[in-house]
């Protein structure tokens, strides 16, 4: 296997992935079965070497080799087949709405959990967030992300993630109110991927807007701020009431 797989690299450095659905659960035995085929592989011939290794071990003996590299492969990675002519490919770029939907979907969940926390709701929130968790969780899994499954499939699956992103509402909003002392009810905008929020392109003449923007990183960072409205006249305030220019930091989109 491994000078058949040498014929397609240029260096001699080759990785050998170990793994499977359902396989290698009995971590000692997998283990014990590996350093017997290692061991007999290493004691048998001088042409093959094998060692435990990891990606970055790997990568940094490719590196450590200097090669330069005139090819630059733009399409897609890992092409495969587990039955003959039953090839798998394309999961890394295709359906790329599931697998920005999935990627925000973790964002919001790992903001909930922070804020659950720190206003001090866990019992309730925490009920409240647990529909988001089991999506996210089975949404990241290698048959959902990549975009493998059918289109019905798929369906479902940004149903469920619609439905963990309303349910996890209750507890930021539950968060919100305590920790700011108020009653007001936030508001989301969960597609401005699509330019789209509801909120800010109703906005009728003379209302305001008080928009809430939350950093939950422990570092400061500079990041603009994207917000869909109708064509009108409007001015952008700080939170002490002054007057600030849109190009600060915060972007408003006009139709």
């Amino acid at each position: 296997m491994v000078k058949g797989q040498s014929k397609n690299y240029s260096t001699n450095q080759l990785i050998a992935t170990m793994g499977g659905d359902f396989f290698y659960e009995n971590a000692e035995h997998t283990y014990h079965n590996l350093e017997i085929l290692m061991n007999s592989v290493n004691s048998m011939q001088n042409e093959i070497y094998l060692l435990y290794s990891t990606p970055n071990c790997y990568l940094k003996a490719i590196n450590s080799l200097k090669r330069n590299y005139t090819d630059i492969k733009h399409d897609d990675f890992m092409p495969y087949a587990d039955f003959p002519d039953a090839f798998w490919t394309g999961y890394y770029t295709s359906r790329p709405r599931i697998k920005y939907h999935v990627n925000y979907a973790n964002n919001i969940l790992q903001l909930s959990k922070q804020l659950i926390v720190l206003a001090d709701i866990y019992s309730t929130g925490s009920k409240s967030i647990r529909p988001l968790q089991e999506t996210v969780a089975i949404t990241s899994h290698h048959d959902a992300i990549t975009g493998t499954s059918k289109q019905f499939v798929i369906e479902d699956y940004m149903h469920m993630l619609d439905n963990g992103l309303f349910r996890s509402q209750t507890a930021i909003t539950e968060a919100y109110q305590k920790l700011l002392n108020t009653s007001l009810v936030p508001q989301f905008c969960h597609q401005l991927n699509i330019s789209q929020c509801l909120v800010t392109e109703n906005i009728s003449d003379n209302n305001i807007l008080k928009i809430t923007v939350y950093n939950p990183l422990a570092h400061r960072i500079s990041h603009y701020l994207s917000l869909p409205i109708v064509e009108q006249d409007f001015q952008i305030t700080d939170s002490e009431g002054k007057l600030i220019d849109s190009e600060v930091g915060l972007e408003i989109l006009k139709f």
